[in-house]
């Protein structure tokens, strides 16, 4: 599903360990691009992704077995919602239609 996102939309993710974190994106990667992010890492963007910065995020760095804060990272389109627009669900827009 496509939301036509853009930079500086407000999204939710919706899965994943930082699901229910409220971010902001930055800037949209294709697949097979390296991203530098604000802690001074390059990510590698194995698919289409977003670069989203926000609070409560986390990411798991080379053989470190626990999650570790950061401030933004990547994260794949199918795992964000958008927090702008109409969010009255299709169905009810189509029967308030007719």
């Amino acid at each position: 599903m496509s939301h036509n996102f853009k930079p500086g939309d407000l999204a939710l993710i919706v899965g994943g360990p930082c699901a229910g974190c409220c971010v902001d994106l930055i800037s949209f990667h294709p697949g097979g691009s390296d991203v530098l992010v604000a802690s001074g890492y390059y990510c590698y963007a194995h698919t289409a992704s977003w670069r989203v910065a926000g609070i409560g995020l986390t990411a798991k760095f080379g053989n470190f077995p626990e999650r570790r804060p950061v401030k933004d990272g990547l994260i794949g389109p199918e795992l964000l919602m958008p927090l702008r627009g109409d969010f009255t669900p299709e169905q009810q827009k189509a029967k308030e239609a007719v």
